[in-house]
């Protein structure tokens, strides 16, 4: 039996404005080992089912299609940044998003569609982007966090929400590969 690594996902496509911010953290912060995500893969994930079989993504599909039925597209826009798990241990650098309430019906209606058949490994829900990944802790969390509380009036435009995806998660030495494996469009 054959099993991918699943999430569910908003896809969110560059734009200028997301490309300049990824060239000057790069640039502030080219002293501290931190994989950047490639911002053409960026994304907003709705649920982390993680290990699937492959012979049930029909079955995962098919019960998103109906959950997802009744959500119509909405307005999202990405704003200021911030690290997890905190600003003393930054592990993951990101970019924040407006959380409209349409953005948490339809987390909820995600989740709730999958379980409990399809197991998810965190049911916590922090709307945001991964920017960056710091492993093994930062050299100087003082200036991590001054260039980031730089940015925290940063924006983006906002843009329209209109489709969930499945995707495929394949991690490799030079970070993780993502593959669509199926687009469900938001009609409302």
């Amino acid at each position: 039996m054959t099993s991918k690594r699943i999430f569910i996902a908003l896809p969110l496509p560059q734009t200028q404005r997301i490309a300049s911010l990824f060239r000057s953290l790069k640039t502030e912060l080219r002293q501290e080992r931190i994989k950047w995500v490639d911002p053409r893969g960026l994304h907003l994930t709705l649920a982390f089912l993680g290990d699937t079989p492959a012979e049930k993504i029909p079955e995962l599909t098919r019960r998103l299609k109906a959950a997802l039925a009744p959500h119509a597209p909405f307005r999202l826009q990405p704003a200021a940044l911030g690290t997890f798990p905190n600003e003393k241990r930054p592990r993951i650098i990101w970019a924040g998003m407006s959380a409209p309430p349409d953005l948490t019906a339809l987390q909820r209606a995600v989740v709730h569609s999958l379980q409990p058949q399809f197991p998810i490994a965190d049911l916590r829900f922090t709307p945001h982007l991964t920017l960056g990944r710091i492993k093994g802790g930062v050299q100087r969390p003082g200036k991590v966090m001054d260039v980031l509380n730089r940015y925290q009036n940063w924006t983006d435009s906002p843009r329209i929400m209109d489709r969930v995806v499945v995707m495929e998660s394949r991690l490799t030495p030079k970070g993780p590969i993502y593959t669509p494996l199926k687009a469900l469009i938001l009609k409302g």
